[in-house]
Order: structure tokens, then C-alpha cells, then sequence
């Protein structure tokens, strides 16, 4: 049988390639972060809302967030009874 080579990589090698790609990463947010400020990000977010809220993935967030926000004002006026009385 022929042996495989082993690979033999050191740890600042890859301590170098993830920083690397952190970084890739970290800039790619900041530009994401900026872009979604300007107008034409702001009308982008909101056209991909628009689809997503179409499907049905996008419906049951609704719901869930609804049930949410309800569980929430419920709660809320339980504390203002129990304050009042």
C-alpha cells in the first residue's frame, strides 16, 4: 500500500488564514452596516421584506411576532392591575 503524505500545517499558518478571512469578514459587515443606511439600502431591505413577508416562512414570523407582542401587552397590563390594587 502507498502511504498518504501528511499534511503538515503550522498553527500561525493558520492563525494567518483565519485572520485573513475575519478580517474579510469584519469589513464586509461594516460595508453591509453602511450600505443599509443609505436610501438605496433602506429601499432594498424593504423590497426584500416585501417578498419575504409573501412566503410562507415570512407569514409564520409574523405570527409568532404578533403572539409575542401580545403575550407582551398582556403581561403589561397584569403589572399595572397588580400595582393598582
Amino acid at each position: 500500500m502507498s502511504e498518504t503524505p501528511e499534511m503538515s500545517v503550522s498553527v500561525s499558518t493558520l492563525l494567518e488564514i483565519y485572520n485573513k478571512y475575519e478580517s474579510i469578514r469584519q469589513n464586509n459587515l461594516k460595508r453591509s452596516k453602511k450600505y443599509q443606511k443609505t436610501e438605496k439600502g433602506k429601499a432594498t431591505k424593504k423590497r426584500y421584506k416585501q417578498k419575504y413577508a409573501k412566503t410562507e416562512a415570512g407569514k409564520e414570523a409574523q405570527r409568532r411576532a404578533n403572539q409575542k407582542y401580545r403575550e407582551r401587552v398582556k403581561m403589561e397590563k397584569l403589572k399595572k392591575q397588580l400595582v393598582s390594587v
